[in-house]
């Protein structure tokens, strides 16, 4: 997850390569820091949480503000699971992840579990597949605007992002020529922490801002959370490999 509240060429909760780090203790530590002012104090207190809460929700999008108020609830549990058709079509109209799914499924189509029965005489050749990779949404910066961007990047830590499904794959012609990989039944989980990363001094300022707003607000402290993402392909997807203009680099995987 890149930061809520900050955006910089890393994405403010990713490592390297914008991908997050693992650090889901960063607001329970930031529980045990001196407590500022009560927020019973002073009503003005409740009223600034309040506007710098609505503040937040005016600079997100649905899926941002989705995703923040999980987190900032408190009431998250460890592992969430989002599987409906709202996220599912979110997920598919990023182009990014789309080319990341139809990169890694030639690949895969390319390589010896799928083509070494074809090279052997096998005219077809099936089987079930699962793939685990890493895979990035939105643009390359992150930020908090929308839920691309708080996503960011999936976390190997948590799973990554994996693909599964079946294979079908057919050659027409001898040994050598062109053939197709028709994939059926295709899932897809995107997972990721929702959490604050402590290597970046605005995350852990933010942190502390969050904790601070949810007690003036009679809340729960925030809760890190890992999110999985689940939806799956509605339509067969095929690959064809070899033939005119076939890439040399993928003939010899």
């Amino acid at each position: 997850m890149s930061s809520p509240f900050v955006a910089g060429s890393r994405g403010p909760l990713g490592g390297e390569s914008h991908r997050p780090i693992v650090d889901t203790g960063t607001v329970n530590r930031q529980q045990n820091r001196p407590p500022g002012p009560s927020c019973s104090a002073s009503p003005l207190f409740s009223l600034t949480a309040h506007m710098l809460l609505g503040g937040v929700h005016v600079v997100m999008d649905e899926y941002a503000q989705e995703i923040f108020d999980l987190w900032f609830s408190g009431k998250a549990l460890g592992d969430v699971v989002i599987d409906n058709d709202k996220w599912a079509n979110y997920m598919r109209a990023d182009p990014g992840l789309e080319r990341h799914i139809v990169n890694t499924l030639r690949t895969h189509a390319c390589a010896d579990e799928v083509r070494g029965p074809l090279d052997a005489g096998q005219s077809r050749h099936e089987g079930v597949f699962s793939l685990g990779t890493q895979a990035e949404v939105g643009d390359s910066y992150g930020g908090y605007a929308t839920g691309y961007a708080v996503l960011h990047g999936s976390n190997k830590t948590v799973g990554g992002f994996q693909i599964s499904g079946r294979f079908s794959a057919e050659r027409a012609g001898p040994a050598g020529s062109p053939y197709t990989v028709a994939y059926s039944e295709l899932a897809y989980v995107f997972n990721d922490l929702v959490d604050i990363n402590k290597k970046y001094k605005a995350d852990v300022q933010f942190g502390v801002l969050a904790a601070n707003m949810a007690r003036c607000l009679g809340g729960l402290p925030p809760r890190d959370f890992t999110l999985r993402i689940k939806w799956r392909d509605k339509a067969t997807r095929r690959v064809s490999i070899g033939g005119p203009g076939f890439l040399p680099e993928f003939r010899k995987l």
